[in-house]
């Protein structure tokens, strides 16, 4: 397996450990209106600084594993 594979396969895994994280926040986001905007507050955060760095790996490194393999 070439290390960009390995990237690209830890990018996807990071990224969707992300995506977890984030919708067992949004589950108790109803537990009261302060910590629904809490909640909506440190989603902007966590997609802004985690979601979108890891989306462009995946997004990136999948790119160039596909014009590897024309």
């Amino acid at each position: 397996m070439s290390a960009l594979t390995t990237i690209h396969l830890c990018a996807v895994a990071f990224w969707f450990g992300v995506v977890g994280a984030e919708f067992i926040i949004e589950r108790s986001r109803a537990d009261s209106k302060p910590h629904g905007y809490a909640v909506a507050r440190n989603h902007y955060w966590i997609d802004l600084m985690l979601e979108m760095p890891a989306y462009v790996l995946v997004a990136v490194s999948g790119l160039l594993l596909l014009c590897q393999t024309e």
